[in-house]
């Protein structure tokens, strides 16, 4: 086992591959190896990719994959200047939090490990081109994780120390995805979508997040008040697209698809539950959306897409 360098011998192989039906998994379930496991490289948990996913044909990562995408997110944060200091909010932070009138819960960091989000993005069913949107991502693991894995995505932090912090993050993932010793590790995961990473600094209920397939939602501290805002905020998702969620998602709009377990920031022992939700109806979007959206309390005209940032507010990757 172990994670694997760039300079193994082993020529790499196209490994990621898609699930299989529901039902052609029960045999996990029971506890069956996978037959297609590498000998040469250990899962990152044998508890990832067990059981049956929600939606059916997401991508699953063999063994040497998995450890290769950790390998370099590991890398990407291994500089990172002041480790899980920059996690914690500042005082100019807690302002903002403030001025945006979100409760001080709010700040507080919680986040699914990365063996978590690999099961987690199969568990929903998630694509190479898929949309995905990490509100609340903090240094943005996650975010970089689901790029790697092929899928367009964004992250979006409010507190700048943090949002800081996974700039850094891109930075270095950047200066590693350029060298030349880097090229083995990636040869097996899909394509990557050039300049399909970015995180935007900003207050995540008035980031435009309509066209998403996939919605991460890190509400392990939020309020029941600030559930129900992103229950009126996540109305805009189109039909099908999920949300992941510590707290389900209030509102007509939503069904519940299921729970799984992941290891966390807080817990690591694959014991806290998330809920897995999926979109079912769209607000109508005519003339009189408008005075509908004010009347229940959903301002329309404040949503942004991540184009609309300034160079200080987002950081785009460069590099594919």
């Amino acid at each position: 086992g172990g994670r694997i360098s760039g300079s193994s011998s082993r020529a790499p192989l196209c490994d990621a591959r898609m699930t299989e039906d529901a039902g052609a998994r029960r045999g996990e379930e029971e506890g069956e190896e996978d037959e297609e496991e590498d000998d040469e490289f250990e899962p990152l948990s044998r508890r990832l990719y067990k059981g049956a996913a929600m939606v059916p044909g997401a991508l699953r990562l063999k063994p040497r994959w998995q450890q290769a995408v950790a390998g370099i997110v590991d890398e990407a944060y291994r500089e990172l200047i002041g480790g899980r200091a920059r996690l914690s909010t500042t005082e100019a932070d807690d302002r903002a939090f403030a001025e945006e009138g979100l409760p001080q819960q709010a700040t507080q960091y919680g986040e699914i490990l990365l063996e978590g989000v690999l099961d987690m993005l199969w568990r929903v069913g998630a694509r190479p081109g898929d949309r995905l949107y990490d509100l609340g991502s903090g240094a943005g693991r996650a975010s970089m994780v689901a790029w790697l894995l092929g899928l367009r995505s964004t992250g979006a932090e409010l507190a700048r120390s943090r949002f800081e912090a996974a700039c850094e993050g891109v930075d270095a993932l950047e200066s590693l995805l350029t060298s030349a010793s880097f090229a083995p590790r990636v040869a097996g995961l899909p394509a990557r979508v050039p300049s399909g990473l970015d995180f935007v600094r900003c207050n995540a209920l008035q980031l435009d997040v309509s066209d998403a397939d996939v919605v991460l939602l890190s509400s392990v501290a939020f309020t029941p008040a600030l559930m129900e805002q992103f229950g009126v905020a996540l109305r805009s998702l189109r039909p099908g697209a999920r949300v992941v969620s510590f707290k389900p998602v209030p509102g007509p709009g939503f069904q519940m698809l299921g729970h799984f377990k992941a290891p966390s920031s807080w817990n690591n022992t694959w014991s806290a539950e998330w809920c897995v939700q999926v979109a079912i109806s769209r607000p109508d979007v005519s003339s009189g959306a408008a005075a509908a959206a004010e009347a229940d309390g959903r301002p329309p005209d404040i949503r942004r897409s991540c184009a609309s940032f300034s160079a200080s507010d987002r950081r785009v990757i460069a590099t594919t």
